[in-house]
Parts: structure tokens; sequence; C-alpha cells
């Protein structure tokens, strides 16, 4: 398989190109505004070239493009920001937020660059967006529309996905689906094939072996005696549950797995302040399946009543259910079927919002190794 040399806009943490290698892919360039995602990406690839700078400032581009074409780069994988195209983001202005735009710096430095292959992630609302205001430079055409006439003109062959589950074309045990634009002037580049049901993995697949751990609680103060784990702190780095108040403790507690707490008996159902029940969000305090895999993780994994973010749970003696808390770290590390010890640079560790933040904006790494093994060259 032919090395190619790879650089990155909007490259978050680096988690998406954590595979690459694999696929005999090296990410050389990456720029990436904001300042700690991009320490971290520089502390994780001290080989790469990172531009800590804002790519809409001109200078930034420039430098951008120059190191690519110096450094040989022939793919282009960006990933613009998603906030204001994803169903998640339930803001009433989200259409006009101006990172919406980011698309054009994309084919700007398709333009300017010397790339023979582009991949673009984001939501799969993504492809349909249009707007006036934000994006007049479409002519009122959608995303997927003007990316079609843009590559097509530029001498690209390109393929638009708009709904990928990482889960059902790679390890990731997570139901994180994406749209993905495959271009390329080599050859056509399509997807890779779907795996066959039975090795979708499963939340019991990726953390069933994980020791219990309740809200507040660190794993490796919690274990540090233990027989067992006692001898395996190193997995436990980033295992870690957030605090939660004590009464929505005790709501979690009396929540069965696969179910939502606003099935509970009225004392354990979810309420407001002033004691009324909380509005009913089928997402909100519920526990997944065993048998599921994790709901697709976003910024805010933290709390309970976010896209399923509490932990499944095991059965006690007394009738309630252990793990009354959101997902650790480490189990959003297992969520992308990355490694326990994965090189987060010190300084990053317990910084876990940061953490928590570049996890929920990832391109998942184990479905970006697969697209590049079949990528022309």
């Amino acid at each position: 398989m032919k090395k190619i040399n790879a650089a990155v806009m909007f490259a978050n943490a680096g988690i998406g190109e954590f595979y690459a290698h694999l696929a005999n892919v090296t990410n050389v360039v990456a720029v990436e505004y904001d300042p700690d995602r991009a320490d971290i990406y520089k502390c994780m690839y001290k080989h790469c070239h990172v531009i800590p700078q804002d790519v809409n400032l001109p200078e930034t581009m420039e430098e951008f493009i120059s190191k690519s074409k110096e450094l040989n780069a022939k793919l282009l994988m960006a990933s613009p920001p998603c906030q204001g195209h994803s169903k998640a983001n339930q803001s009433e202005n989200k259409d006009e937020d101006i990172r919406n735009c980011l698309i054009l710096k994309v084919t700007e430095a398709v333009e300017k660059g010397n790339f023979d292959t582009v991949m673009i992630e984001n939501v799969p609302e993504f492809l349909d967006y249009s707007s006036d205001t934000i994006l007049p430079e479409l002519e009122g055409k959608n995303i997927r529309q003007y990316l079609e006439e843009f590559f097509r003109t530029h001498g690209y062959m390109v393929n638009f996905y708009q709904r990928v589950d990482a889960r059902k074309y790679s390890s990731t045990p997570q139901q994180r689906v994406r749209a993905i634009v495959l271009a390329s002037r080599i050859g056509e580049w399509k997807l890779p094939e779907m795996l066959p049901k039975e090795q979708w993995r499963t939340l019991e697949d990726a953390i069933g072996d994980l020791p219990s751990l309740e809200a507040g609680e660190r794993g490796t103060e919690k274990y540090e005696n233990d027989p067992v784990w006692g001898k395996k702190l190193n997995i436990l780095k980033y295992y870690n549950a957030p605090y939660w108040p004590e009464k929505d403790i005790e709501i979690m507690k009396h929540t069965a797995t696969g179910c939502t707490a606003f099935d509970n008996p009225p004392e354990y159902r979810p309420v407001r302040k002033d004691g009324t029940p909380k509005e009913y969000y089928r997402t909100a305090y519920r526990r997944p399946k065993w048998e599921d895999a994790f709901p697709c993780i976003l910024r805010e994994s933290d709390s309970m009543g976010g896209m399923i973010t509490c932990h499944p749970g095991r059965p006690q003696e007394d009738g309630t259910y252990s793990d009354a808390r959101a997902y650790t770290v480490l189990e959003l590390l297992q969520g992308y079927d990355l490694p326990d010890d994965f090189p987060f640079p010190d300084w990053a560790i317990d910084e876990e919002d940061l953490l928590r933040a570049v996890l929920g904006e990832a391109f998942a790494p184990k479905l970006v190794q697969r697209i590049l093994e079949v990528m022309p060259r």
C-alpha cells in the first residue's frame, strides 16, 4: 500500500487520525484554532507541523497550503464544525452560526493545494444546509449540490454518503452517524464494505469487563487495594465518574437497564427544583441496554439530561441498579475502540471537560482507518 501524506483541517485533538498510520497515511500538517486542542495534537503527533491559528486568516491558509506542498501532502482531511448543522443543537438561531461557512475554507484549500484525494466529514444535516445569509456563495444550492459541482469542475470524482454509521463499517461500538464526502482525481473513492451484523460491537463488548463505579468516585482510588484491579491501576487512569446531585443519583439507582427514569414510580422520577415533573425527553434520564452500542457521544457527556449518557448499570440485591452515573472518559475512549492508555498529554488528563469535548466532536478513528485503506493511490 503506497504511503500517503495528509493535511488536516479543523484538526480537533487528532482523535480521527489515530489509526491512520495502519492505512499507511501520515498526518504531516494540521490546522486547529483552539489552543488546547492544538497543544494536544502537538504532543500526540510530534512529527506533524501544527498551525494553532484561525484558518480564516489569510496568513494561516497560506502557511497551511505552503506546508502541505512542501511536505507532499496528497490527502486533505476536513471536519468543519458541526454545531450549526447538528440536530442535537436546539438553538433557534443555529442557522445563523458563522461557522457554517467554513466549508468554503475547505474548497479554498482544494483550489490552492495539490491534493489527489479529499475526505470531508460532518453530521448528516450538513449536506442539506443552505443559507442566503451565511452562505450566499452557494447561490441557492445546498452544500451537497455546491460540492458536487465544485469537485467535478476541478477534476475530481466525488461520492456522497449522508448517513454512515461508524458501528456498521468498523469496530467502533458507537452509533455515530455522519455524512462523508469522498473526492478523488485518481480513481473513484467509495466506502468500504459494511461489516456483517455479528461483528457490530456492543456496550458489553466495550466496557462490560470494567469494575463498578458510582458518581463522584475515582477508579484508581476505589480499587487501589483491590486484589485484581489493584494490579491494573494503569488501565483506570481515565476512570473517574463525574459528580451528580444526590437526588439524581437516587433517581438513576431506581432506573433499570434499558429503561427511562420517567417510567419509575413517582418518587423516583425527574422533577424540577420546585418539585414539578420535568418535561419528558426520550434520550434523557435513560440507561441503554448492554446489547446495544454507545449512543452518539456528544460534547456534554457528563450530564444525565443528554443523549443517553447514563451507564447501563447492573441489578443489585436490594432491587436498585449500580453505576448511577455518566460514562467515564475511559469508557468514552472505548466507545471509539481506542486504547485504555490513550496518549493524551499529562497536563490534559484531569481536564475532563476538554477531553469530553474533543471526544464529543471526533471523527471515529477506526472508520477513518477503513476508509483510508480503500482510498485510491
